[in-house]
């Protein structure tokens, strides 16, 4: 629970925040598709605890909210990679 509020709340600061970065197509892309995927994964969760009392619904929403979970990680890995080859290299 606390993680994941904690996460949204970061996530969704940061895309304020960076909202006026001049980037290339790929950052605004990613930028969105983070956003995007971090509250999917809100509702996923609260869509998986208020269904924990079937356990069918359980297994898929369950599967379903790990899988968006890798699905966020792998997305800011690489805004970050996409940031990090932006920056200019220090002598």
């Amino acid at each position: 629970g606390g993680l994941a509020y904690l996460s949204l709340i970061l996530i969704t600061g940061w895309w304020f925040a960076s909202k006026n970065l001049a980037g290339t197509k790929l950052f605004a892309s990613l930028r969105l598709i983070v956003i995007s995927v971090v509250w999917f994964q809100v509702v996923l969760g609260i869509l998986t605890v208020v269904n924990s009392v079937y356990p069918a619904r359980l297994v898929v929403l369950g599967v379903a909210h790990q899988f968006t979970g890798i699905s966020l990680l792998i997305c800011v890995v690489s805004l970050l990679f996409v940031l990090k080859s932006r920056a200019p290299a220090h002598a």
